[in-house]
């Protein structure tokens, strides 16, 4: 603990625990509370922020605006602030159990593992998670359904706008957060690395050289034709490994070749494909992009 006598910390080493330790606790927190407050408000007319809409949007506004481009700029585009919004809460139940357990009980916890693997070839959905945000979702939607159409004596007064706006606000990431719940089965078994990498393909007399577009370990994908059928057998020379497998996959620009599996095979592919070779991050991130794939995630 940052406060105790004994234990050897120096002053940098407390200010450091007691900022960590409000960032894991007080900062998810307010994530929770900022999906109760208009509910609050709405149903029970507990004011939690009580402002004029002008003056309201007259402060919140710029800092808002100033916010976003400071952190575009220092993360490269790499933060977008509904998606934080969204990561903070699929992880705030999580974070705030550790944190309570942690302040009730700091020590004598058994190491648990994460649960990894599973049959991801159908949809899986991860009730425990989602039950937190559809609990959320509904009484967001309930509550605005009864301040604006059963509550007589609610009107759209300035605090009311800012209650409405927010629930809606809340609305949208909720579903994202539902939606991400929602596993879609995965197509592809690897994952799936860039690179600009040559190999050579061999089949009987035949021998040609190929830019890789991707790998994984089980297989990559060439630009250009392929110089045999598909479902031919062939050898793939790369780095200093040469392995056996088939063409899988063409079409007028590109083709796929599925490495053999054996645990030779596997092993080889293992060691050249996470060498640190190649790309696995996202160079550009673009918010319209990201918009429109959550839009056909949405709608699939």
């Amino acid at each position: 603990g940052p406060f105790g006598r004994n234990n050897g910390l120096r002053l940098l080493d407390r200010l450091a625990l007691i900022e960590s330790f409000l960032y894991w606790s007080a900062s998810y927190l307010f994530r929770i509370a900022g999906f109760i407050i208009p509910i609050l408000y709405l149903l029970f007319d507990i004011h939690a922020v009580d402002v004029a809409l002008v003056e309201g949007i007259s402060y919140f506004l710029p800092y808002y605006i100033a916010h976003i481009a400071v952190i575009a700029w220092l993360s490269e585009r790499r933060i977008l602030p509904v998606m934080t919004d969204l990561s903070q809460l699929l992880a705030a139940r999580e974070v705030l159990s550790a944190v309570f357990i942690g302040l009730i009980k700091p020590r004598g916890h058994k190491f648990k593992v994460t649960a990894k693997g599973g049959d991801r070839s159908k949809i899986f959905v991860q009730w425990r998670m989602m039950s937190l945000f559809l609990t959320l979702l509904i009484g967001t939607l309930l509550s605005i359904l009864y301040a604006f159409t059963f509550d007589a004596d609610r009107t759209l007064q300035d605090s009311s706008v800012v209650a409405l706006f927010w629930g809606w606000y809340n609305c949208a990431v909720l579903i994202m957060a539902v939606l991400v719940c929602i596993e879609r089965p995965r197509v592809r078994r690897d994952e799936r690395l860039k690179t600009r990498e040559m190999v050579t393909l061999m089949s009987g007399t035949e021998t040609r050289d190929y830019e890789m577009l991707d790998i994984s370990i089980s297989g990559l994908r060439l630009g250009g034709q392929s110089f045999a059928p598909l479902g031919t057998d062939v050898e793939v020379r790369i780095g200093r490994h040469v392995l056996e497998g088939h063409i899988v996959r063409q079409s007028r620009f590109d083709f796929a070749v599925l490495i053999k599996e054996s645990a030779s095979a596997r092993a080889k592919m293992i060691r050249h494909v996470y060498s640190g070779t190649y790309l696995s991050g996202v160079g550009d991130i673009r918010a319209a992009v990201v918009a429109r794939q959550i839009l056909a995630r949405i709608f699939q």
